[in-house]
């Protein structure tokens, strides 16, 4: 994860210093770490975010993609921690493989300790930094367990279903634990999974006992969030909302436009368009494949899409068809083929064809271009695929998010443009 998702959207005009934001309250030598980092200033987010969290109380951090809301708890967090003491003290909840192994980096660049991964032998000598493990899908279940009995970590950042198995399995005491945090949170409260975000937040531990931090960009219905929070003893009664509203929802650099065809030339027409923009990367958004389509044994529009780019650079001058590798990363893949996938993003010019599994907290500093083959399902799912792109080190670059509808769909631009206060270009 690179500084400006950790540290977030902001200017060194910002004071007072991190240091001088969290005092004597968060370890010398976590401080430094972030400073060595090039983290000196707060953002917004962290200026409204840390007196409040490293008081200990509970709250929301709601603020756009690349505001520096991972930092903003993950101090609170390493503030608590004691190195120690061999027990699990915080939980951090993401709801992607992905996202949970950039957090991870975060905390291990802060808190100097070693990240456990499946590949990694137990370490159970003394530590003298915080140890972080990942409860991630798709990990080794016998080694996670063995490594939770022989050396509890400090801190541990899972996916909600994994973290709630080693708890129900017994593996994963909460009993020392002081912090718990669920990013993305408007994620996690899905029909789907509330049940077991309920359950880790009510009946495997206590909103009394400890603190939670909720984060995400978009909390919809906010003042309903909050009050259901409570009702439901998530959080304690006086939860604190800490809403930055962006200047602007979207980058002054990101500009947004719109391409009408009928949906049996989209591939086509996606395809024309990427080659006449040349990105030096882009992300390619399909929606997710619906249960219908998932009973009728339909091709997911992601690998449609990758199967059509790849006939098509196959028909290429080698020097045209070298230009991207093409790269897929959705819900059904293997796990090691997902990770496989998402590391090579560091590494190469390439085309990613993804569902929305990608559009949230995935960093990839280089992406210049964002594709939707079609409109995506809300707003805020536009928010975040958007957020893709536009990002540190290309301020001063322009950069683009496309979207192809049919022309029955070019109303829903027009919502999106009121919603979102930007200009969509109609591209003939």
């Amino acid at each position: 994860m690179d500084r400006e998702e950790i540290c977030g959207i902001g200017g060194v005009d910002a004071m007072p210093t991190l240091r001088d934001l969290c005092g004597s309250k968060v370890p010398s030598h976590v401080l430094d770490r972030a400073e060595e980092a090039g983290l000196r200033f707060p953002t917004q987010v962290q200026m409204e975010a840390l007196p409040v969290a490293l008081e200990g109380r509970d709250c929301i951090l709601h603020a756009q993609t690349g505001s520096g809301k991972t930092l903003a708890y993950m101090l609170p967090i390493l503030s608590k921690i004691s190195c120690q003491r061999s027990a699990v003290q915080a939980i951090v909840v993401v709801p992607t493989r992905e996202l949970g192994i950039q957090v991870a980096q975060v905390a291990r660049l802060l808190g100097g300790g070693v990240v456990l991964e499946e590949t990694d032998e137990i370490d159970t000598g003394k530590r003298t930094s915080v140890s972080v493990m990942t409860l991630l899908d798709g990990g080794t279940s016998s080694r996670q367990k063995k490594w939770l009995r022989a050396a509890p970590p400090q801190l541990v950042i899972g996916t909600l279903f994994t973290v709630c198995r080693m708890i129900e399995t017994g593996n994963l005491k909460l009993n020392a634990v002081s912090t718990i945090v669920v990013d993305e949170v408007d994620t996690a409260v899905h029909k789907g999974t509330q049940i077991l975000v309920s359950n880790l937040l009510t009946k495997y531990s206590f909103a009394e006992k400890r603190q939670t931090i909720f984060a995400s960009a978009t909390v919809p219905q906010h003042n309903r969030f909050i009050h259901d929070c409570v009702q439901n003893k998530w959080t304690k009664p006086k939860i604190v909302h800490i809403y930055v509203r962006p200047e602007v929802k979207m980058p002054s650099n990101l500009s947004h436009r719109y391409v009408i065809c009928g949906n049996e030339d989209k591939l086509s027409v996606l395809h024309a368009t990427i080659m006449a923009d040349a990105p030096k990367a882009a992300f390619v958004f399909a929606n997710e494949q619906s249960e219908k389509g998932k009973r009728e044994g339909l091709v997911p529009r992601t690998r449609a899409m990758l199967d059509f780019f790849e006939q098509k650079k196959e028909e290429m001058p080698e020097s045209e068809a070298s230009q991207w590798e093409l790269l897929i990363l959705e819900e059904c893949m293997n796990i090691h083929a997902r990770f496989a996938n998402s590391r090579k993003l560091k590494d190469s010019k390439f085309l990613l064809f993804a569902t929305d599994l990608a559009a949230r907290g995935l960093d990839v500093p280089e992406v210049t271009h964002v594709y939707n083959l079609e409109l995506p399902s809300s707003t805020v799912a536009y928010i975040h695929r958007a957020g893709r792109t536009a990002r540190k080190p290309l301020e001063d670059e322009q950069c683009v998010v496309t979207t192809l509808l049919s022309e029955r769909e070019e109303f829903v631009i027009r919502k999106l443009e009121n919603e979102i206060d930007c200009n969509f270009e109609l591209v003939k």
